[in-house]
């Protein structure tokens, strides 16, 4: 219903409707809060600090923590790796390096028998050898005639060993690429008997008695050096051997090296087993060949290569 007639009664009046603008201006409801509670402003200064804070300087403040503790991390990690890669270089050089290669050389320059030519390169051969591995325990000198001991004849003993001050021990402590080997160099006269056995001569052998026993037998060579070396470890004996200028027998005209080895060995085998498995022998040749003296290598020619060989002068190809 409306509030006036709308008729022609000059009486009545139609009431004043007032406009918008003249209505009184509400403020707009603060949004947010929980339903039927009052949202209150905050304009405590705490407040907008920490909200300035937390938009602005404490994202700088968190990246400087993080970065502090990175470093510290770095640093750690860094001394950490210093400390075990330290520890790996002290271990293998002290543990794993394996120990020079223990030598006795016996290199026999002159001998008694005028027969028997002198060895001018014995001690150019002794001193390439004992160069090639200074920190070894080479038990000679140069042997020849005019020494009492006449050292290369020990070997004939199973004490020959307790000639030698330099060792303090009858077994000798292996070295080598494989901690396991002694090596024994004999450069001497040697020569055959009838039976394809191999006599090495010593300072004092004279060639026309050799074959008929005072020389050394390589198997009394091999039997003593496998004793003289520790359990489980290998005895290398290198033989630089060459024929007498002066032949007593025809078995020098066509050496038997391999033949006169496998003797040796087989006798050493036949007596102890033992020594046998720790034995290694290098011959100067092949059955029929000959190893003659270089004098462009100041040694003879097995001798020159040997040395080459321990020197690390070899390539595989």
């Amino acid at each position: 219903m409306s509030d006036w007639r709308q008729d022609d009664s000059p009486k009545r009046k139609p009431k004043s409707v007032k406009r918008t603008e003249d209505l009184p201006q509400l403020s707009p409801k603060p949004t947010g809060g929980w339903k039927g509670k009052k949202a209150v402003a905050s304009t405590a200064p705490r407040a907008q600090d920490a909200s300035a804070r937390s938009w602005t300087g404490g994202a700088v403040e968190v990246e400087a923590v993080n970065a502090s503790t990175m470093g510290r991390w770095l640093t750690v990690t860094l001394l950490a790796i210093s400390v075990v890669l330290l520890t790996a270089y002290f271990v293998v050089y002290v543990f794993w390096k394996p120990p020079k290669l223990p030598m006795i050389v016996f290199a026999v320059s002159k001998y008694e028998s005028p027969e028997l030519l002198a060895n001018p390169f014995a001690g150019n051969q002794r001193s390439g050898l004992l160069d090639a591995n200074k920190k070894n325990m080479a038990a000679s000198a140069v042997l020849n005639s005019d020494s009492d001991d006449n050292a290369l004849a020990t070997l004939n003993s199973s004490e020959w060993l307790k000639g030698f001050t330099e060792f303090k021990s009858t077994s000798i402590k292996p070295g080598g690429p494989d901690r396991k080997m002694v090596a024994f160099y004999i450069n001497a006269y040697a020569a055959f008997t009838p039976e394809n056995d191999l006599i090495i001569y010593s300072q004092k052998t004279t060639p026309f008695a050799t074959t008929s026993g005072p020389g050394i037998k390589l198997a009394d060579v091999l039997r003593n050096a496998a004793a003289a070396v520790a359990k489980k470890s290998i005895a290398w004996v290198i033989l630089d051997l060459q024929l007498p200028p002066i032949t007593t027998n025809l078995n020098d005209l066509d050496p038997k090296w391999q033949t006169a080895a496998a003797r040796a060995l087989a006798e050493v085998e036949k007596v102890d087993k033992d020594q046998f498995q720790k034995l290694l022998i290098t011959l100067p040749g092949q059955d029929g060949q000959q190893n003659w003296l270089a004098a462009e290598f100041s040694s003879s020619f097995f001798g020159y290569y040997t040395l080459q060989l321990l020197q690390g002068r070899f390539k595989s190809t």
